[in-house]
Formats: C-alpha cells, structure tokens, sequence
C-alpha cells in the first residue's frame, strides 16, 4: 500500500508538472528573450551559502554545491552534480548532509535518450553512513522548447545501503523521476525535480526527494539561487528518527 502511494506520488507530481510545463511556453513568450544556447564544451557552476546568526542562539549554516555538464553537441551529454549542507544551533549540529551523482545520457532521438547514472549518499542525521545507487534507464522529453524543458524517466539497477551500526545491505531497485527547467526571463530561471526510488526486495523501503530552485542572474557570471530541498525516507534507521528532512538554501553562484 506505500508503494502505491509513493508512486502516485511521484506520478502526480509528474502528472501536475506536465500539465503546468504545456501551459508555460506562450506565458513564457512574453517574457525577456532567453540566454542563447551554450556553446559545445564544459559548463557548470559552484555555489556557496553562509549564515551567522546571534542572540539566544547562535547558528551557523553552510551549504556548498556545484554542479558540470560535457555537452558536445552530439548524442551523448555527460553530468555531474554535488550539494553539502551543515546546520549548527548554538554549538549543536542539526544538520550534515551530502550528494554526489554522476550521469550519461545518450540521446536515441531528439526527445527520447537512455541513461546510466551512479548516486552517493550521506545523512549523519539519518544514520545513513552510505547510500549507492548505479542505475540505467529510459527517458523522454515531454517539452523541449528554449524556454520550458520537462523530462520523465524511469530506471532500474541497485541500492547499496549502510546505516550506522548495522551491517551493509544490497538490493535491487527502481526509480521514477521528472525534471523541470523554465526560463522565465533572460535574467531568471526555475528548476524542480523529483524522484522516488524502492528497494525490490521490500517496496515499503523506499526514499524520496524533491528539489526547487529559483536563479536570478546579478551579472553574467554571478547569480542569486534561492532553492528548498526535501528528502523522505520511509524506513530510517530507527523508530525514534524522523522520516522528513527539509532544507532552505540561498547561494551565491559562479558559473563557468
């Protein structure tokens, strides 16, 4: 019955997405002209926050992201993305988080691609020494203008998983996912994505994650990112865990 429920989760966050990504391409008309199409080669940014806070209680936040692509201009694009987080309230740690993931993407048409992807993570707070997921997979771009992006896809391949003091444990696994990309102007840009992933052995042991960011550009090189990352694990470590996690981000990025 969860496993229903994650996925129709996922399946109507897709399914609302979708609709609100056809809808935005004549709003998105009107809008500023957007950037032109980036040159073959590198690209990509990094991304720091920091906040310091005193009174009653002292907190210290740092978050660090980056983020590269190889595009070529041929069938294959190649990605890699990275997000640390680290919260501390009046010298106690509440949060220290980290992904890392990898990805190739191999184009079969102009809207359909196939796709390896490898990810990393680590969540102190979750007890979650480790948690690996290599994975391959289809996906189609349901919108692919200059302005409005939105993919689907859908994998299979292992969960390789390591909570604190329990041994390690291997799985098979399968995700479902969706992006969204939307230029509202030349100057500002709105990201989401999300995923659901289970374990094959036992769907009830599944995770989720959601993810929106807002980008305004202060120069062509600079830009403020405004975002809120949600992670949901269904099954954590132990009973007295939280199965939320929630982050606010305001970074300043460099882009290259």
């Amino acid at each position: 019955m969860k496993t229903v429920k994650g996925m129709l989760f996922i399946t109507g966050l897709a399914s609302f997405v979708g609709t609100l990504a056809a809808t935005m391409p004549a709003f998105a008309q009107a809008t500023c002209p957007c950037p032109p199409e980036p040159t073959p080669g590198w690209h990509g940014s990094v991304g720091a926050g920091l906040s310091f806070t005193g009174g009653n209680s002292d907190t210290q936040n740092v978050g660090l992201s980056f983020d590269v692509t190889y595009d070529p201009k041929t069938k294959n694009v190649f990605k890699a993305d990275g997000l640390y987080i680290r919260n501390k309230t009046s010298s106690e740690l509440s949060a220290d988080r980290s992904t890392v993931g990898l990805r190739d993407e191999y184009a079969l048409s102009k809207r359909a691609y196939l796709f390896g992807e490898a990810r990393y993570l680590r969540d102190r707070f979750k007890d979650l020494s480790y948690l690996v997921t290599p994975l391959v997979g289809a996906g189609y771009r349901v919108v692919d203008t200059d302005k409005v992006r939105f993919n689907v896809d859908g994998s299979l391949g292992g969960a390789f998983e390591k909570l604190q003091d329990v041994d390690g444990t291997s799985d098979g696994a399968f995700r479902l996912g969706q992006s969204l990309s939307w230029q509202i102007s030349k100057g500002a840009k709105l990201t989401q994505g999300g995923w659901g992933l289970w374990k094959m052995s036992d769907t009830s042991d599944s995770y989720y994650h959601v993810e929106v960011a807002l980008a305004s550009s202060i120069s062509s090189r600079l830009e403020l990112k405004l975002g809120f990352v949600d992670d949901y694990k269904n099954k954590p470590a132990t009973a007295g865990l939280k199965k939320n996690d929630t982050a606010f981000l305001a970074n300043v990025v460099v882009k290259f």
